[in-house]
């Protein structure tokens, strides 16, 4: 008499990845966090900017369909996307003065509003996740920027 012998179910290769070891999010689209923001002197909100904050939530909107990878490696004009680095001389800030700053941003980063006008948005990315630190209307960061 032939035995019955169950079979298997198949394996899936794909493996869980706990918390600690989730990918980087460079091919995941971005999204924000407003958890650090600052306001101060330079940088600040006012209610009466109705149509800035349309601009804003229009470029977020359009940059939350873009991955991690193909924001930071964008060289259009229009999105003038890229690292800040605070030690440089045109700089007019030299860190984002968050506490524990050293430990949760290892590079700053910003990218423009709208192509002409607007200023631009300062943060730092946590994986996939860009964490809006500023809100730069006025190009404070690069005082002599004011293209």
């Amino acid at each position: 008499m032939a035995r019955f012998v169950p079979q298997q179910k198949a394996r899936s290769s794909a493996k869980r990845i706990s918390s600690n070891q989730r990918p980087s999010g460079e091919k995941e689209n971005v999204t924000f966090s407003f958890k650090y923001l600052l306001e101060d002197d330079d940088f600040h909100l006012n209610h009466d900017q109705v149509e800035y904050f349309q601009t804003v939530i229009r470029r977020l909107k359009d940059i939350c369909c873009m991955a991690r990878l193909a924001l930071i490696t964008n060289r259009s004009s229009a999105l003038r996307a890229h690292p800040v680095d605070f030690n440089e001389k045109r700089v007019s800030r030299n860190s984002f003065g968050i506490p524990n700053e050293t430990d949760l941003c290892d590079e700053a980063f910003q990218f423009s509003v709208s192509s002409n006008a607007h200023g631009r948005i300062v943060g730092f990315f946590t994986g996939s996740t860009f964490n809006i630190v500023w809100f730069d209307r006025k190009h404070a960061l690069y005082p002599g920027d004011n293209n």
